[in-house]
């Protein structure tokens, strides 16, 4: 007797506006194919709830890569990373997982390289090189600025990211930034955007004054942030500060 097709239940406060409830009987959850480089920091970052034991393995091509099986004891959604062994050549990934235990309800999941430390309850503030993010303009590989000039770079979202998650909490972003624009003038905007609600929130970056941004952050949803350049002037931006001000308390469905 084959394996029973996994639950599907929907939530507009998840990422695809529903999750899977995974039980020991049900087929393996998969996803993928990616292509991928080789790399040795590569891991799985989840976003789960529930009690049980999950095992996940990849497929590399049509190998069968080591198994790894993870403990969830969450009421609440939470990310949970899940390393991979390295991939020594270029190929195929796919990801799979199989509960072995209890019953685990998943949201999403995402494919990185590295850690992502703002997820980290032992820290509060993070800096990031400008030239981090995914972005127009030049950089030099010595001070990892980002320069935008008003003849070269189009008026549009030329520097955004890190569209990763942020656990619940009150925060604030600081764009370290310098500019030939007299004070007062509006040189750029900060759009943030949150990929469960889609809500949108806009914040003027003006020369002279520091371009700080504030907001909660109510769930432990993935997030974006987008620099939007008015060809005013040129900017260089040199870094961006993110600040956790205080957690709050997360309202999610219980698990039933």
């Amino acid at each position: 007797m084959g394996r029973a097709p996994e639950q599907r239940a929907e939530d507009t406060g998840t990422h695809g506006g529903a999750y899977l409830i995974l039980k020991p009987e049900h087929e393996d959850a998969q996803a993928g194919p990616w292509r991928v480089a080789p790399a040795e920091d590569l891991n799985w970052l989840l976003r789960l709830r529930g009690k049980g034991t999950a095992r996940i393995h990849m497929l590399w091509g049509d190998l069968l890569g080591e198994a790894t099986d993870v403990d969830v004891d969450r009421d609440d959604w939470d990310w949970i990373s899940v390393p991979l062994p390295a991939l020594p050549d270029f190929g195929q990934i796919r990801f799979h997982m199989r509960t072995l235990s209890g019953v685990i309800e998943a949201d999403t999941g995402l494919l990185m390289l590295g850690e992502w430390r703002p997820l980290r309850e032992t820290e509060n503030q993070w800096t990031f090189a400008a030239a981090d993010f995914f972005h127009a303009g030049y950089s030099d590989g010595t001070t990892q600025f980002v320069h935008f000039r008003p003849e070269y770079d189009p008026g549009d979202g030329i520097l955004y990211g890190p569209k990763l998650p942020l656990n619940a909490g009150a925060y604030r972003l600081e764009w370290q930034l310098e500019s030939d624009a007299p004070d007062g003038a509006e040189i750029a905007s900060v759009v943030l955007h949150d990929y469960v609600t889609g809500e949108r929130q806009t914040f003027p970056v003006t020369a002279g004054t520091p371009a700080r941004m504030e907001w909660t952050q109510p769930h432990s949803h993935l997030v974006n942030w987008t620099f939007m350049y008015n060809r005013v002037a040129n900017v260089t931006l040199r870094d961006v500060t993110l600040t956790r001000l205080a957690p709050v308390e997360v309202d999610e469905d219980p698990v039933p």
